[in-house]
């Protein structure tokens, strides 16, 4: 069948061969971006999903974690494939994939599709703001408000059931 016959919406497979070097990139990916972070250096934001916190073009700093360690108001990266995306954490459900982990931008009315457990990559520490750097430490409020959305989203993926992303 060609691409032609499958219609708009079809995808070609991927070989077996090509998923295995996309997993390789990926992972030497994700080694590359933990050493960054773990030198200290900064990173710049690309998207305005977490603005005013976070405007575009803002530098960042992100200390590497693992899931234990993360509280529903703090603002983590994600690895999905090549791609990086910063949001806020909200809590985490399981699956018969194991943990999943919940996140929503705080421009987003809806959260996003669960995360696996092993996508996280850290969470954000500091913030610049003009020449100055700031601790990253979300407050009484914005954790509670975290929760809060994170057990209704719960219920929600309960109640539909919850799909991998």
């Amino acid at each position: 069948m060609t691409g032609e016959e499958r219609g708009p919406n079809m995808t070609t497979p991927i070989p077996e061969q090509t998923q295995a070097t996309a997993g390789r990139s990926e992972s030497l990916l994700r080694s590359g971006i933990e050493k960054i972070l773990n030198s200290g250096a900064s990173i710049r934001v690309s998207g305005d999903c977490m603005s005013p916190l976070i405007p575009v073009a803002s530098r960042i700093k992100v200390e590497t974690c693992n899931t234990d360690s993360i509280r529903p108001g703090d603002i983590v990266l994600m690895q999905s494939g090549t791609v990086f995306v910063l949001h806020r954490y909200i809590g985490k459900t399981a699956s018969p994939d194991g943990t999943m982990l919940l996140t929503k931008a705080d421009k987003s009315r809806r959260p996003d599709k669960p995360w696996l457990a092993a996508a996280l990559v850290g969470r954000l520490s500091d913030i610049q703001r003009g020449d100055k750097w700031h601790e990253y430490a979300p407050g009484f409020l914005c954790r509670t408000t975290s929760v809060i959305y994170g057990l209704l989203w719960r219920l929600f993926l309960k109640v539909k059931g919850a799909t991998r992303p």
